[in-house]
């Protein structure tokens, strides 16, 4: 095993969700000033793509990593049925939070949809930004609610998703939370990981692998950190 792939990898919990968007006198200096750590998966958009398009149709803000290229190549087909264009404005990440947030909190309405996270989530919820989707459901029809079966989707998801027990989003996809580690390396440094290990510890032992085998101690997202 190289080196590259003999320190700690973490990959980090998240679900990308659509949500429709709708002007509110609230705002969140929490989240407006959040410093997201994932990586850029794009370019920035163009001043003219940030500002929303022409204004015809639906503006659908996003990042470009392959789940939502297939939502992109999906939209044609809503396009045909529906006679509605689809504008996709797409965004780092980082960059994708801060410019959806700050359109939601001033009330500017330039997305119709966007795409927010699990950390999101629940913060959007509590600041009345979005809708629980419970009475939604509730208004299917026997037939409907057998089609789509909320309780398909996974307990974690949905309870990440969930603001005082009511659902506030659905997931294009999720991603689960692992963390692996070269047993070789550990054994190097004389250490050995704990069955349960707190954030803190791994933080801990991954400088002491850093030290005792000279390469980052850490991978987050395939993005190494020397710590």
């Amino acid at each position: 095993m190289g080196k590259m792939f003999s320190v700690l990898v973490v990959l980090l919990l998240s679900a990308l969700l659509l949500v429709g968007c709708g002007g509110s006198q609230s705002t969140s200096e929490e989240i407006l000033n959040e410093d997201a750590t994932s990586m850029d998966l794009t370019e920035s958009a163009s001043p003219e793509a940030v500002a929303g398009g022409s204004g015809d149709g639906l503006t659908i803000a996003t990042v470009n990593n392959p789940d939502m290229q297939i939502m992109q190549k999906m939209a044609k087909d809503y396009e045909a049925e529906t006679g509605t264009s689809v504008n996709f404005v797409v965004l780092p990440e980082n960059e994708l939070r801060k410019k959806v947030t700050e359109d939601v909190a001033l009330g500017a309405g330039q997305f119709d949809i966007v795409t927010i996270g699990t950390y999101d989530t629940p913060i959007w919820a509590q600041n009345g930004w979005i809708e629980p989707l419970n009475p939604f459901f509730d208004q299917l029809s026997e037939e409907e609610r057998n089609e789509y079966d909320v309780e398909d989707i996974f307990e974690a998801l949905r309870n990440a998703l969930s603001y005082e027990e009511e659902l506030y989003a659905l997931p294009f996809y999720g991603e689960s939370s692992m963390l692996y580690y070269n047993i070789e390396m550990f054994e190097n440094a004389g250490l050995e990981m704990p069955e349960n290990p707190t954030w803190d510890e791994v933080a801990e032992l991954a400088v002491k692998v850093q030290e005792a085998n000279n390469v980052p101690g850490i991978i987050i997202r395939s993005l190494p950190l020397v710590l």
